[in-house]
């Protein structure tokens, strides 16, 4: 038989293997309740067997998208690359769109694939995976891919600190992945060896090893943490645009400090009416504060942001001061949406009457055509007191 049809051959056993493998267990979620204590955790444990050889293949064939989809590493012409002639940009949305799965689970396939498979020069030589050990650990079944990401991430992340020995980190990779695969495999090991039983374990092995690796390398400095200092705004979820980041040791003592001052300093009112001034709320009930620590510090961070914004050395922004613009149309101030400027998604019209409150408000009216007919002075809406009136009346304003 001639080499390209053994090869044809082989692939078509693998996708009928993988095929006759879907009717044998799929509508087995009903019988799950019938099964008796130990035949449940058994088969949990055959479950995560079978699982760990399917997470391996799905890894894998990502990865082989990824290959014959690279503009260098396939070797192919433009037009014939996998992800052109299935009309994508790249093996990522290939993924995405044969699967379902998002784009950060695409991309975590290819990247897990990309440092456990083997390489082949623009010299045709043959290299060994990156993480050879976890590589065959992997595609044996033996480890899963949250093992096998987090060993590889850790490691990755010590390359990018400098000082790690080559050597040193091919044994810690070895000797973890064995330790692993020994101690996931045998729970009833009796080996004096401390393995790991439990993933929990296993992370505070890696970072045992992390520890030694990094024993002569380059400790954290200002250097490095400059280099990977950052603040991001995520994609709007829910209402919600995450916040993430890294922040500089001063950075995070001062923003400390400003939570801290601003925790400290709780609204407080008159406990007597003739100790308030004319015109001044004042109320003599203890008022319990219903946030969360988080939902705390989350205000305490508009506040800082306002108060930045009102500073007289802010930036200027346009002539201006930087201002937050809410835009809604006056048919929608009774229960439509509003917009804000440099974020979108659309909020409910009762925030710009909640920014109205806390701060000045300029009216911008325009036509249907969206021209501007009418500008108004800024002009605050409530004054001091005022404010703290709405907030004793409805515990915030």
């Amino acid at each position: 038989m001639a080499k390209a049809s053994i090869f044809e051959s082989l692939a078509d056993g693998v996708r009928e293997r993988v095929s006759a493998a879907v009717p044998v267990v799929e509508s087995q979620t009903a019988a799950v309740s019938a099964l008796s204590d130990s035949d449940l955790v058994a088969t949990a444990q055959d479950l995560e067997a079978l699982g760990r050889h399917v997470d391996a293949l799905r890894v894998r064939v990502a990865g082989e998208i990824d290959a014959r989809s690279d503009r260098e590493g396939s070797g192919r012409a433009n037009e014939d690359r996998l992800s052109v002639r299935f009309d994508c940009a790249n093996a990522v949305e290939v993924l995405e769109r044969a699967t379902l799965v998002s784009v950060r689970e695409a991309r975590s396939r290819i990247r897990l694939d990309r440092r456990t498979r083997e390489r082949t020069t623009l010299t045709g030589v043959q290299r060994p995976a990156e993480y050879p050990a976890v590589a065959a650990a992997l595609h044996d079944g033996a480890i899963g891919v949250e093992t096998a990401h987090y060993l590889t991430d850790e490691f990755e992340r010590l390359e990018r600190r400098g000082g790690v020995s080559h050597d040193e980190k091919e044994t810690g990779e070895r000797e973890i992945i064995e330790a692993a695969v020994t101690g996931f495999s045998d729970a009833d090991c009796s080996s004096d060896e401390v393995l790991p039983q439990t993933f929990d374990e296993f992370r505070v092995m890696v970072g045992a090893w992390a520890e030694f690796l990094t024993r002569d390398g380059v400790e954290p400095d200002a250097e490095l943490a400059a280099r990977f200092r950052g603040i991001r705004l995520g994609r709007a979820r829910d209402g919600l645009v995450p916040l993430s980041g890294s922040l500089m040791p001063e950075a995070a003592a001062g923003l400390q400090r400003l939570f801290d001052a601003h925790r400290g300093s709780s609204p407080r009112f008159s406990t007597m009416p003739e100790h308030a001034a004319e015109g001044d709320a004042w109320g003599d009930e203890m008022i319990v504060d219903p946030r969360t620590v988080p939902q705390i510090r989350h205000d305490v961070f508009v506040s800082m942001i306002q108060t930045a914004a009102a500073s007289s050395d802010a930036p200027s922004l346009g002539g201006a001061a930087p201002t937050l613009v809410v835009t809604v149309s006056a048919d929608d101030l009774d229960g439509g949406v509003a917009d804000i400027e440099g974020v979108d998604i659309p909020v409910p019209a009762s925030v710009a009457h909640r920014i109205a409150c806390t701060g000045a408000v300029q009216k911008v009216v325009f036509d249907q055509a969206g021209r501007i007919i009418d500008l108004g002075a800024r002009e605050r809406l409530f004054s001091a007191h005022q404010r703290r009136a709405i907030g004793v009346r409805d515990g915030g304003c």
